[in-house]
């Protein structure tokens, strides 16, 4: 995914995607007040004050408050943190059931209004650097948590919501098939060049991914390099091609599989955009 800018920061994973330290290098960094030898969780730390900062700047609305934190990625949740943006308000609305404040419909136009807000905020040279000792007590916490191993075991948990929606489907995929797959995690090789492993046949190139590490395992043995992506990650960045499709749990002897084509990539990802307009 590209890196992204003050006005991108709530999109994906938001401000807990993988590579968010690599902000260092761009604009955002010198805007935020972050250093170019900062550690990862010092990066990580100082956006989650600043992003707070700004949220509580442009509104006094503790519900619309509660939903930025969401849309952005701002708390420490396992559940929360590896859904796409998407996937924080469908949860958001499911956590506060009859909550009007809190219904998808509602929530999904509160980052395209206040985004524009925040980086407002943000270029007006209101925000100061993020107090030292908050730094220090956020980066602790967020280091804590992964010396322990905690996002580490989230990486395997299988995702049996997708398989359940995938059984049994024919192709054309179905819409709510789709949707759970932009929510999900995905595992899919790298090879040692860390580029993706992709596999061409008559049709078209495909890149072959399952729904848990272990069926991966199951496919390309041990020791075969692997990294995780949510779906909707997936699909924007295959989509970018014209010529790659993408199959999940290809070797799956139950049904449990979905074969997307370049032009099936391409279509959700024309709704995706049309959705964050």
């Amino acid at each position: 995914m590209p890196l992204p800018d003050e006005s991108s920061l709530h999109k994906g994973l938001g401000v807990r995607r993988p590579d968010i330290a690599d902000v260092r290098e761009t604009p955002l960094a010198n805007l935020l007040h972050i250093g170019r030898d900062d550690e990862r969780v010092v990066v990580l730390a100082k956006l989650l004050w600043q992003v707070g900062a700004a949220i509580e700047g442009v509104t006094a609305d503790a519900d619309k408050q509660k939903a930025l934190t969401c849309a952005y990625n701002l708390p420490w949740d396992p559940q929360l943190n590896r859904l796409d943006l998407g996937g924080r308000l469908r949860l958001l609305e499911q956590r506060c059931p009859g909550v009007r404040g809190f219904r998808e419909n509602t929530t999904n136009k509160l980052p395209s209004i206040y985004v524009k807000r925040i980086c407002a905020y943000w270029r007006s040279g209101k925000n100061k650097p993020a107090p030292a000792a908050e730094v220090e007590r956020i980066a602790a916490e967020e280091r804590e948590r992964a010396e322990s191993g905690v996002d580490d075991a989230l990486l395997v948990i299988p995702s049996i919501s997708l398989e359940e929606r995938m059984r049994n489907v024919n192709c054309p995929p179905t819409a709510e098939v789709e949707r759970v797959l932009l929510r999900s995690p995905l595992f899919f090789e790298i090879s040692d060049s860390d580029h993706v492993v992709t596999l061409r046949n008559d049709e078209c190139e495909r890149l072959l991914a399952f729904t848990t590490a272990e069926q991966f395992a199951g496919y390309a043995g041990p020791g075969r390099g692997f990294v995780e992506a949510m779906g909707r990650e997936v699909v924007e960045q295959l989509a970018a091609f014209d010529w790659i499709g993408l199959a999940v749990n290809p070797t799956a002897e139950d049904q449990t599989y979905l074969n997307l084509s370049p032009f099936d990539l391409a279509r959700i990802r024309r709704q995706l955009q049309t959705e964050e307009v």
